[in-house]
């Protein structure tokens, strides 16, 4: 039996803590790189697609607190109370919520103050999350520039391309754009380049411990085999995007929400997160497939795959992490391409231990 305190009840504490105390130490990278760690927390807590697993695990954290986990267990003991007086059989193999008293925040928020072993092991959870699963996705920002129609273009990515093009009718379904290798000969006035744009990133499969972390924080929606590089390579995970537009998916500055429709399948929906303000107007939805659909179901952008970027671009910008990882990013791949660790700045070994730290995170159990 496992019992863990509601993802609800868990968000009102660590709100209630924001705003009581200061005294959480910061995600630390080096200088003034720092992430606020409740703001993370938070921001995880409201925008990821799955919650039982943070739930179980901020709980598990939170435990390391002998006097939180007496709390804790007094709760528990409620539980088996109450199912003994009203004859309940307690099932081994089910999971059990519990709730926090919403008049004695304070206390647990001392609880928590009081405890630096255990506010220590929370910031190095929340730092984990960044550089196994924030890093990865926004460190595309300068790296991916989408796939443009070129003539040495890979056989494989020209029908890839060709798959996207028929299923979206050749057009960005945000800005409207035709494609200019379909449309050139129809003279239009809205025809660009359009490139094709990964919604998860394509080396994801070689990154376990990301592949585990996007696995439990859409509670299983998303599963390793779905994350194979054939699977990250199909139609379902590229969208067709402009050059007006491609710049703000890749900095995470909007993205695609997918909704399940009972008489639609799904709808697919823009968001502009930052939010940022374009040259044209939006659409709400997006009309993937086309004025004359041709694709097959899963063909379409995976609904799973839409959700679970634009959550991690939300808990990005929400925690306050993006300027930090634009920082850290641009700062490594100075370092690493000029080799000027031998200048003897201070935060050069810094950022080299924390490169080394990332890819030993990328391989650990966030989510034990």
């Amino acid at each position: 039996m496992k019992v863990l305190i509601s993802p609800e009840d868990l968000l009102v504490l660590w709100m209630y803590y924001g705003i009581s105390s200061s005294d959480m130490e910061d995600i630390t990278f080096y200088g003034e790189l720092r992430i606020k760690t409740v703001q993370l927390i938070i921001a995880c807590l409201k925008y990821a697609p799955g919650k039982y697993f943070l739930a179980l695990e901020l709980t598990s954290l939170l435990g390391n607190c002998s006097e939180f986990k007496k709390r804790i267990i007094s709760k528990v003991q409620d539980i088996l109370h109450d199912m003994v007086d009203n004859s309940k059989y307690i099932r081994e193999d089910l999971d059990y919520y519990i709730s926090l008293d919403r008049n004695k925040l304070d206390q647990y928020t001392d609880l928590i103050k009081a405890d630096a072993a255990t506010r220590a092991a929370i910031v190095e959870w929340a730092k984990r999350l960044v550089v196994t699963v924030l890093l990865p996705f926004h460190n595309r920002k300068k790296k991916q520039t989408g796939i443009a129609p070129e003539d040495n273009m890979p056989p494989y990515f020209k029908k890839l391309r060709s798959q996207v093009l028929s299923r979206d009718g050749t057009r960005c379904t945000v800005t409207g754009n035709s494609d200019y290798v379909e449309m050139l000969q129809r003279h239009q006035d809205l025809v660009v380049s359009l490139r094709l744009f990964p919604v998860i990133p394509t080396d994801t499969y070689r990154k376990p411990g990301l592949i585990q972390a996007l696995s439990k924080l859409t509670d299983g929606a998303i599963r390793s085999k779905d994350l194979r590089c054939e699977e990250l390579l199909k139609a379902s995970n590229w969208v067709l995007l402009s050059p007006y537009v491609l710049p703000h998916f890749v900095s995470q500055d909007c993205g695609i929400s997918a909704t399940k429709d009972p008489t639609a399948g799904y709808v697919y929906n823009f968001v502009n997160i930052r939010p940022v303000t374009f040259d044209f107007q939006a659409p709400a939805v997006l009309a993937f497939g086309g004025p004359k659909p041709e694709p097959v179901a899963d063909a379409l952008p995976r609904p799973e795959f839409c959700n679970i970027s634009l959550a991690v671009a939300k808990i990005t910008y929400f925690s306050g992490a993006s300027a930090v990882l634009d920082r850290l990013i641009e700062d490594e791949e100075d370092i690493l391409s000029r080799h000027s660790y031998l200048d003897g700045r201070p935060e050069v070994w810094t950022i080299l231990c924390n490169k080394l730290a990332a890819y030993e995170a990328t391989s650990a159990d966030l989510f034990p």
